[in-house]
């Protein structure tokens, strides 16, 4: 049986959180991370560098700035 390591991580804004994600990610081999109150509009998230090996489903809320998850 494989382990897998899911995480979940309240951001409270994702543009200020980047490199302490990209931090968890390399540190605890993160394999699922689960990050709420995105806080980012529609269209915004490609300009986020997200690290290699990593695919991301975007979940925003309609009105800009409000909650979101990835």
């Amino acid at each position: 049986m494989t382990e897998v390591n899911i995480w979940t991580f309240n951001v409270n804004s994702i543009r200020k959180k980047m490199s302490q994600i990209n931090n968890l990610l390399n540190k605890h081999n993160i394999d699922i991370l689960l990050v709420t109150e995105t806080k980012i509009k529609s269209g915004v998230e490609q300009e986020l560098e997200i690290p290699k090996g990593y695919n991301v489903i975007w979940n925003n809320n309609l009105k800009t700035f409000f909650h979101g998850v990835a």
